[in-house]
């Protein structure tokens, strides 16, 4: 008797789309995401959708895989404080128990990448996947120009 292997046999991790073996399926199911219309203050190569924000990356074999790296987010615009300076982003974001949160994030430290960024995000209820690099994916996605 031949053991054969189904798609339900695999374990897949929560921040990887599994896609159905066959290169024509594989096109249609990128397309979907590609095409689907984001809001503004979502880079290209970033997906927003309820599951929350992939990043499409290129791996060694020259394919393109959509990755989970955290929960819903958004980066909706710029702001400053009613006399000029204090420039931030404002950044919407989904929690756990599916509440979005509108705050803004200080405009130096996003510039700079700063570790201080994400633990604010996190204090509102962002959640990073385990996805190699999901942080910096993050605070790439925050330096999305909104002009």
């Amino acid at each position: 008797m031949t053991n054969h292997t189904t798609p339900a046999d695999f374990k897949t991790s929560s921040n990887v789309i599994s896609l159905p073996i066959g290169a024509e399926v594989v096109r249609q199911a990128a397309e979907r995401y590609v095409a689907a219309e984001q809001p503004d203050g979502i880079p290209s190569d970033f997906s927003l959708t309820e599951e929350g924000i992939f990043q499409f990356r290129l791996e060694d074999d020259e394919d393109v895989l959509p990755i989970r790296i955290c929960s819903p987010m958004i980066v909706e615009g710029i702001c400053r404080a009613a006399k000029g300076g204090r420039w931030g982003r404002v950044v919407s974001l989904q929690d756990p128990d599916e509440v979005w949160h509108e705050i803004i994030l200080d405009e130096k430290l996003v510039s700079k990448g700063s570790s201080v960024v994400l633990d604010s995000l996190l204090e509102c209820g962002l959640t990073l996947t385990s996805a190699d690099k999901a942080a910096k994916s993050v605070l790439e996605l925050l330096a999305v120009d909104c002009h």
